[in-house]
């Protein structure tokens, strides 16, 4: 009689899906899976930390810009203001102020918008009608050198207001400004 159930030699010797073989190529695909996400991670964080510096580093260029600009303003206002109280002629002020705040200025269009460039051009006016006042203290109603100092404070804020957005540091805004 012949056996019908008779199983072949193949299949019996097979142990299933779970053999080791495909276990192996599992554990392979899933470490190279890991691998791939660690070294992924890593590239990203390289890549964020350069970013990081590399807007740091922008920052600080446009930060002492502004206080290179801030700096030669206080310091022509403060010559003005001198000179007025011993009634000297404006032009005899020296020339340092001035020649600090023009090459930041040029310096200025390379780091910040037009905006900005808008607003130094206002204090630009403001500086120059400031500079050429005689020197008379203000002893009458009108008062050119107050109304002068008066458009360079305006000038400033306007400078300040326009500048402001440039002064971040990625997400993190320059706070503890208070708006006029």
């Amino acid at each position: 009689m012949i056996d019908i159930n008779i199983v072949p030699p193949a299949a019996a010797a097979s142990p299933g899906f779970w053999s080791p073989q495909v276990i192996a190529a599992f554990i392979t695909g899933f470490i190279a899976l890991i691998t791939a996400s660690v070294v992924s991670a890593i590239t990203f964080r390289q890549w964020k930390t350069a970013n990081d510096k590399l807007l740091m580093d922008l920052f600080d260029r446009r930060f002492e810009n502004f206080r290179t600009i801030m700096g030669a303003i206080a310091s022509r206002h403060d010559d003005v203001m001198r000179n007025q109280r011993l009634g000297v002629l404006m032009g005899k002020l020296p020339k340092e102020p001035m020649e600090s705040f023009y090459r930041a200025v040029a310096v200025s269009h390379f780091l910040f918008g037009p905006e900005v460039k808008a607003a130094l051009e206002g204090v630009e006016r403001a500086l120059v009608v400031l500079d050429g006042l005689k020197g008379d203290p203000p002893n009458t109603e009108e008062d050119p050198a107050g109304d002068a100092r008066e458009a360079l404070d305006a000038a400033v804020l306007d400078y300040i207001e326009a500048v402001e957005p440039y002064m971040m540091v990625g997400h993190i805004a320059a706070k503890g400004r208070a708006k006029p």
